[in-house]
């Protein structure tokens, strides 16, 4: 069983908005990425795209974003077969419309799921516009961010990782954790 699965849209999502996630243990990061260079229909099987260890994830190739059903329908094989506890995916405000359909996917799939491994369900940022009443937060030193982020350094511009870390900041104070990332929950449930 995994304790946390980050479904992210393109690698850099998961260090943009779970950082403080890629901390803990027993966590997998599925990327959900549109490249359509990328037919061969091997490459593009969803189990072959879940990194259980979070430093091979910038290893793993990336697939066409499918229809929504069979998003969802490959995102439900992925929960059915790690079993995490607790999922998190991008905020359904979020700008970017892929991200948008792997958020709507994959409330489908948890909602799929009747075999209640799931704990919790959460939204992440990657993007404005946010609204931090009824988020958790989780506290993750500043350096520890930049490290991840730093993985990115060639993707990721520099203005957009001062947004990024003035954003987590902004929490920290929000939260009163100093620098933080915001979660907002979908659902929790004890089993």
């Amino acid at each position: 069983m995994l304790k946390h699965l980050i479904i992210a849209g393109h690698p850099d999502d998961e260090v943009i908005g779970c950082s403080s996630i890629l901390l803990e243990d027993s966590v997998g990061v599925l990327y959900v990425t549109t490249d359509y260079s990328t037919a061969n229909s091997e490459r593009n099987n969803v189990k072959n795209l879940l990194a259980l260890d979070y430093q091979e994830c910038l290893k793993y190739p990336f697939f066409q974003l499918p229809s929504i059903n069979k998003l969802a329908d490959d995102i439900k094989d992925i929960l059915d077969f790690v079993k995490p506890e607790n999922v998190y995916t991008h905020h359904p405000k979020d700008l970017h419309q892929d991200h948008n359909a792997i958020t709507k996917a994959t409330l489908i799939a948890a909602r799929m799921n009747r075999n209640n491994y799931i704990k919790s369900l959460s939204y992440y940022y990657t993007e404005n516009p946010f609204d931090l009443k009824g988020c958790e937060f989780k506290k993750i030193d500043k350096d520890e961010k930049i490290k991840f982020m730093l993985r990115y350094k060639d993707y990721i511009p520099e203005n957009h990782i001062k947004t990024i870390l003035a954003f987590n900041e902004f929490a920290g104070v929000y939260s009163n954790l100093g620098f933080a990332e915001p979660f907002e929950i979908v659902y929790k449930r004890s089993l």
